[in-house]
């Protein structure tokens, strides 16, 4: 029923805030009426959301916020003030960025959960950002030479074809080449690859992977640093192995979500299919709509999927759950390829919820981040961002 498919959903309200402002597809408001109507949990949490907003709030779906008179900077006072009463709004959002995919804006969610006091920012234009050169997608051949792959210009070369436009790489079926390969997606990029048995790999930036142009022989193995999602061609005769420094995985024909970025740690999330997660510790097999995380050192742990926000990256969302801002840090800098510094170490302590869009400006998520917090941040001459 409809696009909401786990009513014990941890984040309902993300839907709870879009059915107020009038935001929600159809669909989805079908589905999350349909949840209060019957389901008691579900009608008590929708009742306790409500009452942190006035009812004509509820009623006119926040139509006042379209006056910019209620905009006004955040003063101290407010930030660290303690709430006497029942919270309104934390920080109002104007309804027209409350869809959970506009432009990186931080939406109702995370402010709702602030535990500060009445915060109104003011609205934030995009500041001027000077462009970041984007680094190429380098191919290194088993024999050392490197391709970059932005000059094959959609043909092809040695058998090798990469088509700007779908941004995919692909290998002639009947290529002979031995050795492996190595594919370096940089920051701020992303691109799919297609391999010579049929398999389909997307790969996110900052990736590294390491694989035969050609499989031989009765086993199809592969090496990833970074993350990926792969739609594994089925060949029973021959299995698919995907190695990382904390673990493999070992499949037959499937498809599953690979993160492997922490070198100590490997997340794999399983959306159909059947996956056999191995460390030198333990091994795990998963079903569909879940995730294992493994480590080196540690037992590997089996949790269910929230609403496949491991496979966002590929609609080039992000999620941030009480995140800290050493996860913010590493995600701005991996997406948009930048360098980030903390200059104030006292800013680690703080911890946030929202959602990032890649396709807006780095400095739409950086203005309204800072709305809602204490943190600043700014870019020097080398376009760096400091946080301080």
């Amino acid at each position: 029923m409809g696009g909401l498919n786990r009513k014990d959903h941890e984040d309902i309200e993300i839907y709870f805030s879009q059915k107020l402002a009038g935001s929600i597809s159809d669909k989805d408001l079908i589905y999350i009426n349909a949840l209060i109507e019957q389901d008691e949990a579900i009608h008590q949490r929708w009742q306790a959301f409500c009452k942190d907003f006035k009812e004509e709030d509820i009623q006119d779906q926040f139509s006042r916020l379209d006056d910019h008179r209620v905009w006004k900077p955040i003063t101290a006072a407010e930030l660290h003030a303690k709430p006497t009463v029942s919270r309104p709004l934390s920080v109002l959002v104007s309804k027209k960025y409350i869809p959970l995919y506009a432009a990186a804006i931080l939406i109702a969610l995370f402010i709702i959960k602030d535990p500060a006091g009445l915060l109104i920012p003011k609205k934030v234009q995009p500041s001027i950002n000077k462009p970041v050169q984007q680094e190429a997608f380098v191919l290194k051949l088993a024999d050392g030479r490197e391709i970059d792959l932005s000059k094959l210009n959609g043909g092809g070369q040695e058998g090798i074809h990469y088509n700007s436009q779908e941004k995919l790489l692909s290998f002639d079926v009947n290529l002979a080449s031995e050795g492996n390969s190595t594919l370096k997606v940089p920051a701020g990029r992303s691109l799919s690859m297609l391999l010579s048995d049929g398999s389909k790999i997307m790969i996110n930036s900052s990736t590294e992977i390491n694989f035969p142009m050609v499989f031989g022989g009765r086993k199809r193995e592969i090496s990833i640093q970074g993350e990926a999602y792969l739609t594994v061609a089925k060949d029973p005769s021959r299995p698919f192995t995907v190695r990382t420094s904390s673990g493999e995985v070992r499949v037959l024909g499937t498809e599953f979500n690979l993160n492997s970025y922490d070198p100590g740690t490997m997340m794999v999330t399983l959306v159909q299919g059947s996956v056999k997660v191995v460390t030198p510790k333990s091994q795990v097999t998963l079903k569909p709509g879940t995730t294992a995380i493994a480590g080196q050192k540690e037992k590997i742990s089996v949790e269910q999927n929230k609403d496949n926000q491991a496979l966002s990256w590929r609609k080039g969302i992000y999620y941030f759950h009480n995140s800290d801002l050493k996860e913010i840090k590493e995600i701005l800098e991996r997406w948009y390829n930048l360098n980030i510094y903390i200059d104030n170490p006292d800013l680690l302590n703080q911890r946030f919820t929202g959602a990032l869009d890649k396709t807006g400006e780095v400095s739409i998520f950086l203005d309204n981040l800072t709305a809602v917090t204490t943190i600043k941040y700014a870019f020097d001459s080398s376009h760096n961002v400091h946080f301080n």
